[in-house]
């Protein structure tokens, strides 16, 4: 069967529509990566590297240090919030 050049395009389906969708890609998204190592590249491409090494230097051997520590220390502890006493990671409040 010939489909003339005029004629009207059949409508997608439901079904077919759903995977037309850009999906949710999830924890390690390509979308989510492209931007990370674009902005990377950015930082990277500015020259400001060295700046930025050494004011974290300083904020780590400076007055800023148990700060840092404490939120290092709060990061590894798996997402939860100590200050409020809630674990969102199991829907506990």
């Amino acid at each position: 069967m010939e489909r003339h050049a005029d004629a009207p395009k059949a409508k997608k389906s439901k079904i077919t529509q759903q995977f037309d969708k850009p999906k949710n890609e999830g924890e390690g998204s390509y979308e989510g990566t492209r931007a990370y190592d674009a902005s990377v590249r950015e930082f990277v491409e500015s020259g400001s590297v060295e700046e930025a090494a050494e004011a974290a230097k300083q904020a780590v051997d400076g007055a800023e240090n148990a700060e840092l520590v404490e939120a290092e220390t709060i990061g590894k502890r798996g997402g939860t919030d100590i200050e409020r006493g809630s674990d969102t990671r199991r829907g506990r409040a």
